[in-house]
């Protein structure tokens, strides 16, 4: 696993010899380095124009999506409930009011029509809205599940790097017993 990475041989080669001279902590500037280069690589995976597009994804949306998000975004405020009640209550009461002579009387088929209409045309845009927003999450999740099979190569390189310090340390412990025997 450790010749997976740019730099092991020299890492190993040369942290081993610094190592042997200078003790334990000789080791910590290669693999801070090693640490370094590969979160550099981890981090460049996504771009700033990535995450702006996972964020807002109307970057290279189509027009008829971003229609489609700005509706389903509307439709789905409080802002649109508040405004749709006044209208319908503005729009009865003048029909009860007007009475006979109303546009609508009192069954008010011509307002089911308008309600109907706006529901068969709203329906299948939210629809759209939310496939899109189905397609983001599979990209960001996708893109998660990449990252963290990543940091979890990582995580073993670092954990064998670890075993491997332990173990070269143990044998200096057995060297320095030898010559002090």
């Amino acid at each position: 696993v450790l010749k997976n990475l740019p730099n092991a041989e020299i890492l190993l080669n040369q942290g081993w010899r610094d190592f042997q001279k200078e003790g334990p902590l000789s080791w910590l500037p290669a693999l801070v380095e090693e640490l370094s280069a590969a979160i550099r690589v981890s981090a460049d995976l996504l771009g700033p124009e990535d995450v702006f597009e996972l964020e807002h994804g109307t970057a290279l949306a189509p027009f008829g999506e971003r229609i489609a998000d700005g509706v389903a975004r509307f439709g789905g405020s409080w802002t649109f409930i508040i405004i749709f009640g006044t209208v319908l209550t503005i729009y009865t009461a003048i029909n009860i009011v007007l009475g006979t002579s109303a546009w609508d009387p009192y069954p008010f088929i011509l307002l089911n029509l308008f309600l109907s209409m706006l529901a068969s045309i709203q329906a299948p845009v939210i629809m759209m809205s939310q496939n899109r927003q189905d397609g983001k999450d599979r990209v960001r999740s996708e893109l998660d599940f990449d990252v963290n099979r990543r940091a979890e190569f990582e995580i073993q390189t670092l954990s064998l790097k670890l075993i491997m310090l332990g173990d070269k340390m143990g044998d200096i412990e057995d060297l320095l017993r030898k010559k002090q025997s």
